[in-house]
């Protein structure tokens, strides 16, 4: 998976009635994870230049898919996976995008979305599978990013979200009051001039591929995102550089990064026999 256009964005709360169907259930709920992509095979073709989109490599979709595939069997060694891509059963939809996004999240959540970023009266926008609708080809269908932010943070979710965004310029659309700033190899939290975010029971995390193998605060996740990024571009001829950043609604400096968010106890330890991830 390629990390380098990735943003993202975390929530905390609390989360009282998770930690009750826990005592009841006998451990934690199992994660359920969406996996929303698009490489628009068919929208290349479309005679009208103004609303034709570049489509993504094949390969690409196909590589980014296996790799949270992989990354899902970390947490879950049976885990609940519903696929959203071009050659699926399923396919990432206006529909099916926006009723993922809006589903009040009952057990820890991740949820990957792939795919472009378009304009829709001047505000940015995921491009769904059918943005070119046969039913209406000069009204393209788009989901603007500003519409997502109530969609997350709804204060009817009781469980947490991880949030893996693969798309361009929607950077901290959920206008969280916290980003982790580098400083040589240091991190610390820096204020976004955003106010404070207050979700109920919810805690929305946007975040990053990363080896579950081992256990990490998000500081440590985060350096080791820019580390990857950075051995990416070493050999980029235009000297170009990248910094992926995570934000956050509060400081976020537990040790345990997925333990603190209820995707595994916190004395476990996640095995993995290859880093096939991305």
């Amino acid at each position: 998976m390629d990390s380098s256009n990735q943003n993202g964005a975390i929530n905390a709360g609390t989360s009282k009635r998770p930690t009750l169907l826990r005592s009841l259930t006998g451990g934690l709920l199992q994660p359920r994870f969406h996996i929303l992509t698009n490489g628009y095979p068919a929208h290349k073709e479309h005679v009208d230049e103004a609303v034709c989109i570049t489509p993504i490599k094949p390969e690409s979709v196909v590589t980014d898919l296996k790799g949270m595939c992989h990354w899902s069997n970390q947490l879950d060694p049976k885990p609940d996976i519903r696929r959203y891509w071009d050659q699926g059963s399923h396919t990432a939809n206006n529909k099916a995008v926006r009723r993922v996004l809006k589903d009040i999240r009952a057990q820890p959540t991740l949820i990957y979305l792939a795919g472009h970023t378009e304009k829709k009266d001047d505000q940015l926008a995921y491009t769904p599978a059918d943005y070119l609708s046969a039913n209406s080809p000069d009204q393209p269908q788009l989901i603007p990013y500003d519409t997502m932010r109530p969609w997350l943070l709804n204060d009817q979710h009781l469980a947490p979200l991880v949030f893996i965004t693969e798309v361009c310029f929607c950077e901290n659309f959920l206008k969280l009051p916290y980003v982790l700033q580098y400083e040589g190899n240091e991190a610390r939290w820096v204020p976004t001039g955003h106010p404070e975010v207050s979700t109920g029971k919810s805690r929305e995390i946007a975040f990053y591929n990363t080896k579950l193998s081992e256990t990490r605060s998000l500081k440590d996740i985060a350096k080791k995102l820019q580390e990857n990024v950075n051995a990416i571009l070493s050999s980029d001829s235009a000297g170009r550089s990248q910094h992926p950043k995570v934000y956050s609604s509060r400081v976020m400096d537990e040790p345990h990064f997925f333990a603190t968010l209820g995707f595994c106890p916190p004395n476990s330890v996640i095995e993995t026999d290859s880093d096939s991830s991305g």
